[in-house]
């Protein structure tokens, strides 16, 4: 469990700063007008790096595309709402804000792929 854990962080440390980083690019480049817009496409490649990684170095096994999907999707929720607080309350914005507000969900989405995503199949799942 602690083996899978610090896999775990490894894994969703390069894809928190495969998010950043993308997120970044588009700012700074101006591909985007908004952190909004940029923390979108930060996620999108985010969540291959995520779902490639742990398939293979987490926990080694196929898990749901689609659960993991699900999973992500609430993870993006929470964290478009802590950068909405941030950028609207005017405490901070760029990619700093896309940063901190990316760095807040990873133990509760640890546990759900744990537990939902990538867990063992009982017999009674495969009939």
């Amino acid at each position: 469990m602690i083996a899978q854990l610090i896999r775990f962080v490894g894994v969703g440390g390069l894809a928190t700063a495969t998010h950043v980083a993308v997120a970044t690019v588009l700012l700074s480049t101006r591909l985007v007008e908004t952190e909004y817009l940029a923390n979108l496409g930060g996620f999108v490649v985010a969540v291959w790096v995520s779902y490639h990684g742990h398939r293979r170095v987490t926990f080694g096994r196929a898990g749901s595309p689609w659960r993991l999907l699900v999973v992500a999707l609430a993870g993006f929720a929470l964290n478009n709402s802590v950068l909405v607080g941030l950028v609207e309350s005017g405490i901070m914005g760029g990619w700093v804000a896309v940063a901190l507000s990316t760095a807040v969900v990873p133990l509760a989405i640890f546990v759900a792929l744990k537990l939902w995503v990538f867990r063992a199949r009982l017999e009674a799942d495969r009939v």
